[in-house]
């Protein structure tokens, strides 16, 4: 839907809140290398896109969170648009397949370093920090 519409359209949008709860529900159950959470909700994404779109005045620091959130969460895309090649060979215990907990483990990862700087109250600690990091080197961030 996003390389049709583009990644604004609404169809785009509700196509990725649908996957991204789809992808909560299965890390709550094949992601066996970490905490295997459900709540891995779509506003993290949804930050990271507009952050990356310029339509934010979020620092660098922040894109590099935001880029980390996308790729994470394009891997697993890229994984299920791999596996509906071959699905005969897809393990129905899911944690035993590695490719999938590899990146539910990355998306996990980078929804949480998401969740704690991209949104809530932390959102623009991270460009504050690197900001006063630079300044006290005399540097720009």
């Amino acid at each position: 839907a996003e390389r049709a519409e583009g990644a604004d359209s609404l169809k785009a949008q509700k196509a990725r809140h649908r996957l991204a709860a789809c992808v909560a529900k299965l890390n709550s159950v094949a992601n066996s290398r970490r905490k295997g959470r459900d709540d891995l909700g779509v506003e993290v994404l949804e930050a990271a896109l507009e952050i990356l779109s310029g339509k934010s005045e979020a620092l660098d620091a922040s894109h590099a969170v935001a880029y980390q959130v996308l790729g994470a969460f394009n891997a697993l895309r890229e994984y299920f648009r791999g596996a509906c090649a071959c699905l005969q060979r897809v393990d129905p215990y899911l944690s035993n397949n590695a490719g999938l907990v590899e990146r539910l483990v990355c998306w996990e990862e980078a929804w949480e370093a998401g969740h704690r700087y991209l949104t809530g109250p932390l959102r623009g600690a991270l460009g504050s920090m690197v900001a006063s990091i630079a300044g006290a080197r005399g540097e720009d961030p």
